[in-house]
């Protein structure tokens, strides 16, 4: 198991030059977090410059996979390592993604069964500042039309009864995605039926499929107890290009407001 110490052990062994054990790469992760921490002012320098945060990538993935291979099941000494960490770093900004990897192998006898990809997706998220306080179960991954797969199914039931009581079944996401999904369809009545009363917002302004494509995760950044708010970002470079937000009013989710940024 490794610790925090200085980044200067940890960037000799960046490229693995010294064979580490996957067990040993938190050492290096932790290293990577404090070199950030350390020059908050260099931080877009290191994003733009560096292959820091691929290299983390990369790492975290070994480390979660107890470098090994998918299928397997992990050893005794791998989940004591990879508990270790959960409960002794849970200030640091890989914490989300370990402790998300731990539940899905505690849910699966500590099977290994290849779901730990799409964890180690999110490392850039967590090293930006602008999601401060992110956390795994607020990230959905999309770039597909439309965000839910469940959407058309959901738009014909819907359009078949346009029955009220059955939008009060859905989440906000689901309301967002079928809110989109219908805007894209020119279905003026669906949308209406979606939005609060004074929503001051132009449907034309929107290309609802283009602005999904674009996306390549949707962040719920507030969820009040009445009120949720989701950013579209850009799998590139982080760019948040939109915002919805959504209140609930009559126990249905509606879009309260809609903002595209150039």
């Amino acid at each position: 198991m490794g610790e925090r110490r200085g980044y200067r052990y940890g960037l000799s062994g960046i490229y693995n030059e010294r064979k580490l054990p996957w067990d040993e790469l938190d050492t290096v992760l932790l290293a990577i977090e404090d070199l950030f921490d350390s020059y908050p002012e260099d931080r877009e320098v290191l994003v733009e410059e560096t292959e820091l945060l691929s290299i983390a990538q990369l790492y975290l993935w070994e480390y979660i996979e107890a470098g090994e291979y998918a299928p397997s099941t992990l050893s005794q000494n791998a989940r004591d390592e990879l508990l270790n960490f959960v409960n002794n770093h849970g200030d640091c900004r890989y914490w989300e993604i370990v402790n998300t990897a731990v539940e899905t192998y505690e849910s699966s006898d500590w099977k290994n069964l290849g779901q730990n990809g799409s964890f180690i997706n999110h490392v850039s998220l967590f090293f930006d500042e602008k999601f401060a306080g992110l956390q795994m179960e607020d990230i959905h991954e999309t770039n597909t039309w439309p965000l839910l797969s469940s959407t058309a199914k959901t738009y014909l039931a819907y359009g078949e009864k346009q029955d009220v009581l059955f939008l009060e079944e859905l989440s906000s996401l689901e309301i967002l995605s079928l809110y989109l999904y219908a805007i894209e369809r020119e279905e003026e009545k669906i949308v209406e039926a979606m939005s609060v009363a004074e929503l001051d917002y132009n449907q034309s302004e929107v290309n609802a499929m283009d602005l999904a494509f674009q996306t390549g995760v949707i962040i719920r950044v507030d969820h009040a107890n009445h009120q949720e708010t989701y950013q579209f970002v850009r799998w590139e470079d982080n760019k948040i290009l939109a915002e919805v937000e959504l209140i609930n009013e009559d126990k249905t989710w509606k879009v309260a407001n809609v903002e595209i940024y150039d």
